[in-house]
């Protein structure tokens, strides 16, 4: 773990800790539960802590169906080519175009199988939030966001 600070939007400063290379690579060999999680790229600390008071909050029934951004992107590859196997062809080409020209982005979590939930942040344009709300409904699913 490293310590890293932060300041709050009243201007105070704050302290919180995060996860190493080094930490992860623990959890990966000490945590069997979580040893084939993945870790996305921190925003930053503010980010990260509203984050995880959702994933707290969540029940455990909800937690074990939980991904992260990594792991919804892999999810949606996976549901292309399920596409492109089964002919889908319109399908596809309509997903692969979005991704291609950036009108989805994965978001930050999600809970069960399209119960997708993102931080809002005040680096976040219009249209990065737009296409967060697009990958929700491409798969047919929901969104919740939480702007801080």
């Amino acid at each position: 773990m490293e310590k890293c600070s932060y300041l709050t939007k009243g201007g105070e400063r704050k302290e919180a800790y995060r996860f190493t290379e080094a930490g992860k690579q623990w959890v990966r060999e000490h945590i069997d539960s979580l040893s084939e999680r993945k870790y996305y790229h921190s925003i930053g600390v503010e980010h990260d802590l509203r984050l995880m008071d959702k994933i707290i909050s969540l029940t455990r029934e909800q937690r074990e169906t939980m991904r992260c951004e990594n792991e919804i992107r892999d999810d949606f590859k996976e549901r292309m080519q399920t596409f492109l196997d089964n002919r889908d062809y319109e399908r596809y080409d309509q997903l692969y175009t979005a991704m291609q020209t950036h009108t989805v982005s994965m978001p930050d979590l999600c809970i069960g199988e399209n119960e997708f939930y993102e931080v809002i942040t005040s680096s976040y344009s219009q249209e990065i939030i737009e296409c967060k709300v697009s990958l929700a409904l491409a798969v047919g699913g929901t969104i919740q966001m939480d702007r801080i």
